[in-house]
């Protein structure tokens, strides 16, 4: 599992000795990566992919919108997409089966055909014919209203990552490269403001230009790896 002192010996070990805190606080470099590579450029592709249960009678998750609910992130995380809203259908009524099997008689024809039409009007008006949209930042809203009155449902949605407690083993060196390039980036414009050093051995010469230019060299190396990754798919089996 990825944690915050892996990222930082990853880090500072890439940018070489001596690193002082005249450029980056630990805090800072945690900062960087936490609050803005991980949540706003990584989580993107590798989203947190949460099952929260909702209860439309909670009065914290009910809005001045009748089927418009607030999704209560237990992180605080935000959420990036809805994948998928499942709800209990066991009070649903199923009637009106047009199976069969052979060939229909004549005079079965129009009881087929009758239940036919009332199999259409049922699944027209059947909670099964619904659909969910994810208003910004953390609102649901789910149609047709007359069927998210009350009850529970469960949402399975994309998030943001909040910390490195659940990112995908296989994604944690393009995340900790994806850091380090973000850092490289930030250092090197920080040095640019001064071309050097005057200490007590004399004046250190600061190379700005190439440490930009190799964060952004990885960087853009990463984000094209992680760009064109296969997007996350469920189907629902009922």
């Amino acid at each position: 599992m990825l944690t915050d002192n892996v990222l930082l010996s990853h880090i500072k070990g890439n940018l070489g000795y001596p690193f002082t805190e005249i450029e980056l606080l630990d805090k800072d470099i945690l900062h960087y990566s936490k609050d803005i590579v991980l949540r706003k450029f990584f989580s993107p592709y590798y989203p947190a992919i949460k099952f929260h249960k909702m209860s439309l009678d909670d009065p914290d998750v009910k809005t001045d919108v009748d089927n418009r609910f607030k999704i209560l992130d237990p992180d605080n995380a935000g959420i990036i997409e809805i994948i998928a809203v499942l709800r209990d259908y066991s009070a649903l009524m199923y009637f009106g089966s047009v199976d069969f099997y052979g060939t229909l008689t004549y005079s079965a024809i129009p009881d087929w055909a009758m239940r036919a039409v009332q199999s259409q009007l049922t699944m027209s008006n059947s909670a099964f014919n619904s659909t969910h949209q994810l208003i910004y930042p953390n609102y649901i809203e789910l149609r047709p209203p007359r069927f998210y009155q009350s009850g529970d449902i469960l949402v399975i949605y994309e998030a943001e990552h909040v910390n490195f407690n659940h990112i995908p083993t296989y994604a944690e060196q393009y995340l900790m490269d994806l850091c380090l390039a973000y850092i490289k980036r930030i250092i090197g414009q920080i040095r640019g403001k001064y071309s050097e050093l005057s200490t007590v051995f004399g004046n250190i010469n600061i190379n700005y230009s190439e440490m930009k230019q190799e964060g952004q060299e990885l960087w853009d190396k990463v984000m094209e790896h992680i760009t064109t990754k296969p997007p996350y798919n469920m189907i629902e089996i009922f």
